[in-house]
């Protein structure tokens, strides 16, 4: 790289943390946003590689994962890896790379993501944006319920008829009754793909329709992941797994909202308690992050 290239690097870099600084500062304590090394990377602890078309974008999408420690972009490949390390933790894993660049991110409060509350109303969510942040309204229903989530997106752990395949886990089905589950353990869950990464701000149960069958999940967890190669995780609040208060009888429609949004394609729900057979109908209501 010339001393020109080189100079160039650090300039757009230096406008790019000016305005991730900006996009902080009316929504957490301003601090340095990133510490960066150019010509270098750190190797082998990526846990999320994505296309990025600018460095500013890798930048963006370090502060906005939780699990996020530091970033390799690669300028010619157009490519953001995101580790879970950092220059400071493993020194002996930083390895030449020309036009590459290695970037800390110090931003340890999450900006605008932790915030959904300030927005006032319980179905909005705090969304983070180039140049700012948004309150938007995030209640409409995603699918279950209206079929526009296909059968084919509703997969679980096991089903025990043809009455009651995954694809009757939508809220009011009536054929299927519900889907329920071929054995009572705590193994069993029910996926939902929603095609792409959305926000998902509420939830809604109910038990099994059918009058000789009283059958409905009294407590669930929530897991969720980006895409097929993201580990799950898990939905906490104050740092512990949330437990969900699920359904007292077969029709009513219970609700839970997360205080933060999951941000997920793939949704699973977790059965905890039961009564008589874990059997659900559910829907999922959020909105598009674009």
């Amino acid at each position: 790289m010339s001393p020109t290239e080189f100079i160039i690097m650090i300039a757009t870099l230096l406008v790019i943390i000016l305005r991730v600084q900006v996009t902080l500062a009316s929504v957490t304590q301003c601090k340095d946003a990133t510490y960066s090394i150019p010509n270098r990377v750190l190797a082998s602890h990526a846990f999320l590689t994505k296309p990025s078309p600018n460095i500013e974008d890798c930048v963006i999408m370090c502060i906005e994962h939780r699990l996020c420690e530091s970033s390799n972009y690669y300028r010619k490949t157009k490519v953001c890896e995101l580790n879970d390390k950092t220059v400071i933790s493993n020194p002996e894993d930083m390895v030449d790379f020309e036009w590459a660049i290695y970037m800390t991110n110090n931003v340890r409060i999450l900006p605008c993501y932790d915030f959904d509350f300030e927005c006032g109303r319980q179905a909005d969510i705090c969304h983070l944006i180039k140049g700012g942040n948004m309150c938007k309204e995030c209640g409409a229903a995603l699918g279950l319920e209206n079929g526009k989530i296909p059968d084919a997106a509703i997969t679980a752990s096991s089903f025990h008829s043809a009455a009651t395949r995954p694809n009757g886990f939508r809220l009011n089905s009536e054929s299927p009754s519900s889907w329920s589950v071929s054995v009572n353990n705590h193994a069993q869950w029910l996926q939902v793909d929603l095609g792409r990464i959305m926000a998902i701000k509420k939830v809604a149960t109910q038990g099994r329709r059918i009058d000789s069958h009283h059958q409905w999940v009294t407590s669930y967890k929530v897991s969720s992941r980006e895409d097929a190669w993201s580990n799950w995780e898990m939905y906490t609040e104050n740092n512990a797994v949330k437990v969900f208060r699920g359904n007292t009888d077969k029709d009513t429609v219970v609700y839970n909202v997360f205080p933060q949004h999951i941000k997920a394609r793939f949704v699973r729900i977790l059965p905890q308690t039961w009564y008589h057979r874990i059997s659900m109908r559910a829907e999922l209501y959020g909105c598009s992050l674009e």
